[in-house]
């Protein structure tokens, strides 16, 4: 499969959709061009979706799966990375590494056909032997995608054909160094500007870059950089931007980068630890929760500064995974290794934990995404379960090994009634559609 990617980089004719893909029954076109009721085209344009929570508003979808599973409907070996895809405009957005470049990869989403092709060069190695791919989702907005790879290279390519617009070498630029696992983070979109938490050594920093052509509009000094994605919320009729750095939660104007309070500290003891969950915004209230002893916490902000509500160290203490909020509750993998992570259900409201599945084997380190009455949880060694949306107890509707291998750390996605999960060099999708 890679073979077949490399050549279709090194054609220097006009680009052709090739067809790489295998699925059982050959009903491909079949399953294309069904139109069910109930089921409308849903773009997932970013990391954690439109609304950046994790949720899907698509609805009639089928979570009775046999043993083998919903219907796949394509598989594709893929380069190195963690990148999940993005999906706008009929297009799906692939990140990943091949040898010593990163590729933004367009795909047909209903047939896994690849449309184009953009590469540059990189030289990243991973200090800790995990792999040299990009970790960050890519977001899509108004026919422009954009990206920040492992090495920090932000780039802007056109939707439509794959022709860049601009490219930074941030990394170079700002001498950053690589962290605990290179750069991990998405390039999140508010109007016209691209926020950027590239942390840095001793001092790091928050950048708002003009996302027509990669200027630098602001600079916003941290303590250093972590792998907790940025989130954006309307906070007392104002939208507002939510980063957790390495010392803990800031409160920035997403188009000044002027910050709203004092931080609020939220980090490990431990000096070898990240924040890597993306904080919740509910309300006027933000969640946060992080792995290496660190628990959870909830505070509300009221315009000028931050108030503890609770804070509980065994509550929640999710690793990489982001949490989902609905109605009251906040569902979770809790743990940092795989021997004592457990999907975890807590009140919002103070964190007293409401059920906990008590199974680390079951699903492992998960992912979630909350669609039609329903998580579905990816865990890391591939397993695939749909899970009741329920406050009370713990209840699994189906589940099944899908083929991916370990590990599956990329959250999934869901985009016109299709199901996207990645691995680390693997990319399958299923069909959730009901017939």
């Amino acid at each position: 499969m890679l073979q077949n990617i490399r050549s279709f980089l090194d054609e220097s004719a006009l680009l052709r959709p090739r067809r790489f893909i295998t699925a059982p029954g050959r009903v491909l076109l079949a399953l294309a061009v069904l139109v069910c009721p109930g089921i409308h085209a849903a773009d997932w344009p970013q990391f954690m979706g439109p609304n950046r929570d994790n949720i899907c508003n698509e609805k009639n979808l089928n979570f009775d799966w046999p043993e083998t599973g919903p219907p796949l409907l394509w598989s594709l070996n893929c380069g190195e990375g963690y990148s999940p895809p993005s999906i706008a405009d009929g297009k799906l957005i692939h990140f990943d590494r091949i040898g010593d470049e990163e590729l933004i990869g367009c795909f047909d989403p209903a047939s896994g056909q690849l449309q184009w092709v953009y590469k540059y060069p990189t030289t990243y190695r991973d200090r800790y032997g995990y792999n040299g791919g990009p970790r960050s989702s890519p977001t899509i907005k108004d026919g422009r995608i954009y990206t920040f790879g492992a090495q920090s290279v932000l780039s802007c390519i056109n939707l439509e054909d794959g022709s860049p617009i601009w490219q930074r070498k941030i990394g170079e630029e700002m001498d950053l160094p690589d962290n605990f696992f290179g750069n991990g983070l998405p390039a999140i979109l508010h109007d016209d500007v691209l926020l950027l938490n590239v942390g840095g050594t001793d001092e790091g920093w928050i950048l708002g870059i003009d996302k027509t052509n990669g200027e630098t509009k602001w600079k916003h000094k941290t303590l250093g950089a972590s792998y907790s994605s940025a989130n954006l919320g309307t906070i007392l009729g104002k939208t507002y931007a939510a980063f957790l750095v390495r010392e803990g939660l800031r409160i920035i104007d997403p188009l000044t980068g002027e910050q709203s309070g004092k931080t609020y500290a939220f980090r490990s003891r431990i000096n070898d630890s990240v924040n890597g969950a993306t904080p919740l915004i509910i309300d006027n209230q933000i969640f946060l929760t992080a792995a290496y002893r660190t628990g959870a916490a909830m505070v509300e902000f009221d315009g000028t500064g931050l108030k503890e509500i609770w804070r509980d160290a065994t509550a929640m203490l999710c690793h990489w995974n982001t949490p989902i909020y609905h109605q009251g509750a906040i569902y979770g993998s809790s743990g940092r290794h795989s021997a004592n992570c457990t999907m975890r259900c807590i009140d919002a409201k103070t964190g007293r934990v409401l059920w906990d599945n008590q199974n680390p084997r079951e699903l492992s380190r998960a992912t979630l995404l909350m669609v039609d009455g329903h998580f579905i949880a990816l865990g890391e060694y591939g397993q695939l379960a749909a899970l009741e949306v329920n406050p009370f107890k713990y209840v699994v509707k189906s589940k099944v090994q899908t083929p991916l291998e370990y590990p599956a750390w990329a959250p999934p996605v869901v985009s016109d009634g299709r199901l996207f999960l990645r691995a680390e060099k693997r990319l399958i999708c299923y069909d959730l559609r009901k017939k």
